[in-house]
């Protein structure tokens, strides 16, 4: 199967994006470096697509939340317990792109990408720093993606021209609107 890759490049994507958090703009959101508590899982199933994915968690009504990974030939669909705004403290790498409400996103439990890698311009790059001082220094900044890797403390602000690369895909059981 062809490899699943999620590619923003922020000069097509933050010109469309609108002031809010609905639930469309929650797939800018990036939630890297998740551990997932082992009871937290409920099965592993191959899915064909991550719509396919969450539609195999809304056939367990324990599950709360989908990840769907494609690396290489294989299509993995982890349903989870856990909720979204459940797994953010267990996330080492965090980010998001410009005019997206992050704490909306996670709270309406919208799509968010994982197993990102990032390239571009760099901005500024602050260490000693939190998740929310990163979001406010991207906004004085004016940069298009902040990211804010937690073990180390470091911030990270990309210009225009960056590129996120994801191969997987993390979401609510059912489709949580706008938000």
């Amino acid at each position: 199967m062809d490899k699943f890759i999620y590619v923003l490049s922020s000069v097509a994507v933050l010109s469309t994006l609108t002031s809010g958090a609905d639930a469309a703009q929650c797939d800018l959101v990036t939630l890297n470096f998740c551990d997932i508590p082992t009871d937290s899982i409920i099965t592993t199933v191959t899915s064909s697509d991550w719509m396919n994915c969450q539609m195999f968690c809304q056939l367990y009504s324990a599950c709360n939340t989908f990840l769907f990974s494609s690396d290489d030939d294989m299509n993995n669909c982890q349903l989870l317990q856990q909720n979204v705004d459940e797994t953010l403290p267990n996330c080492q790498q965090i980010g998001s792109a410009k005019g997206v409400n992050f704490q909306n996103c996670i709270g309406c439990n919208g799509l968010s990408m994982s197993g990102c890698s990032f390239s571009g311009e760099i901005l500024e790059l602050i260490p000693y720093t939190d998740q929310e001082f990163c979001e406010r220094a991207s906004e004085v900044r004016g940069a298009a993606y902040w990211v804010y890797t937690a073990n180390i403390g470091v911030c990270v602000l990309y210009g225009d021209n960056f590129v996120r690369l994801c191969s997987s895909i993390r979401g609510p059981a059912h489709d949580s609107g706008n938000c």
